[in-house]
């Protein structure tokens, strides 16, 4: 009985080297796959970094809104909005160089869009006041001459003026065109 009692105590070595083994191969495993962790969480910190680095739908939805407040109520249906810029929707939008960037261009493309309006109104009191003034004229020319001649001397006058501009933005086009050219060589 003794040769079993030996049996017995030698089986439990090799179990117990087996297992020692064994606990060794997992404790590598698990090192690599801890390695491996560490190197997936620096990609996806990496990741995060660049995301954020990028404009986000909301942030251009911020700057179309900034630039579509830039109008006037002759362009559109909103009154113009001075540019000082919500602090919370800064620091929200503007997190990196190129959301810096973006918003430098929304402003700048709402200072275009201001100016234009501005174009418009004056344009459009200028309008009137021509309007008016033709009336005035009209009305001063019934006693002096018929209405349908003055109507012919304007619009002469206006095809005057209209072939001088044509002609002048020609030359114009022509000058640049020569100066592009110029430059190319």
């Amino acid at each position: 009985m003794a040769p079993k009692a030996k049996k017995s105590k030698s089986k439990p070595k090799a179990n117990k080297t087996e297992m020692e083994d064994s606990i060794e191969t997992l404790k590598d495993q698990v090192e690599e796959l801890q390695a491996k962790n560490a190197e997936c969480a620096a990609i996806v910190h990496e990741i995060r970094a660049q995301t954020a680095g990028k404009a986000t739908e909301a942030a251009l939805a911020h700057y179309i809104n900034k630039v579509s407040d830039s109008l006037q109520r002759e362009c559109g249906e909103k009154p113009f909005h001075s540019k000082s810029a919500d602090p919370a929707a800064a620091e929200k939008y503007y997190q990196s160089e190129d959301s810096v960037e973006l918003r430098d261009a929304a402003e700048q493309l709402g200072d275009k869009f201001m100016i234009i309006g501005m174009n418009l109104i004056n344009t459009k009191k200028f309008k009137t006041q021509i309007q008016h003034s033709v009336y005035q004229l009209e009305q001063a020319s019934k006693k002096h001459m018929e209405v349908n001649q003055f109507r012919k001397e304007n619009e002469e006058f206006q095809d005057r003026i209209k072939d001088y501009i044509e002609s002048k933005i020609a030359s114009v086009d022509s000058r640049r065109k020569d100066n592009s050219e110029e430059a190319t060589k």
